[in-house]
């Protein structure tokens, strides 16, 4: 499995990855659906079916910047209520 990347968003390297049970989208997935987790921001995804594949979606997804707010709670100040983390981003097409 390929390394992976700071998280793009807070910039941590501690980025696990994690799954959480799902119902199977086509014949030979499993029931779970994976993704990449940074442990300072919370920053999820993209989710994935197989986990051999999280690496690549994580390190090729495009960037969307988290709101203010968000990126000075990931850096330890205040945390807006409500908020989990920056939302997800998309994978880029041709990979």
């Amino acid at each position: 499995m390929s390394e992976l990347l700071p998280c793009p968003f807070c910039g941590n390297n501690n980025i696990t990855i994690e799954w959480e049970p799902c119902e199977p989208m086509c014949e030979g997935d499993t029931n779970r659906r994976w993704f990449a987790e940074c442990g300072r921001c919370s920053c999820q995804g993209p989710f994935a079916q197989k986990e051999n594949r999280v690496a690549e979606f994580w390190n090729t997804r495009e960037y969307f910047p988290a709101p203010e707010s968000q990126r000075s709670a990931a850096k330890g100040e205040e945390k807006p209520s409500g908020a989990n983390g920056p939302a997800l981003g998309g994978v880029k097409e041709g990979k």
